[in-house]
Formats: structure tokens, sequence, C-alpha cells
């Protein structure tokens, strides 16, 4: 098995705002209790980089990532009812 994550440390609060952004709508986030989980965790792709070096010759970061998303979602988003 071989986690994966960004290459940038980010919070759950910072990629909600940057979701926002680029979906072009407010920042809404509804918190809730802490629960008992990691507070911090990072990765590392050495291994994933060893072992899939064509999928990691491509990689982009996080913002360009988010900006493709919302072009695809907003290109085929349905009519509103």
């Amino acid at each position: 098995m071989i986690n994966v994550g960004g290459d940038e440390p980010m919070s759950v609060r910072d990629l909600a705002g940057e979701v926002a952004k680029v979906m072009g709508v407010p920042i809404d986030i509804l918190w809730l209790p802490s629960r008992k989980e990691v507070q911090n965790a990072h990765c590392s792709h050495e291994l994933a980089r060893k072992r899939f070096p064509r999928v990691y010759s491509d990689m982009i970061d996080i913002a360009t990532g988010l900006k493709l998303m919302s072009k695809f979602v907003h290109a085929h988003q349905r009519s509103k009812l």
C-alpha cells in the first residue's frame, strides 16, 4: 500500500478556502466539535515516485489542480431546474 497526498502541507480550512475561491462561492464552514484524530500529517512521495516515475513526472501543484477541477465542474454542470 502506498499513501499519497500533496507536496505542500495544507490545513482542511485552507483547502476549503481554496476550493471555494476557484468555484467562485463564498467560504461557508460549519465547525463541528473536535474529534480525537491526527492533527498534522504530511506524506512522503519517495516510494510512489520510485514505483511510478511517469505519473510523478506530470504532477501539478494543488492550486493548478483545483483550477482544472473547477473548470471541469463548471463545464459539465447540469442546468438548474
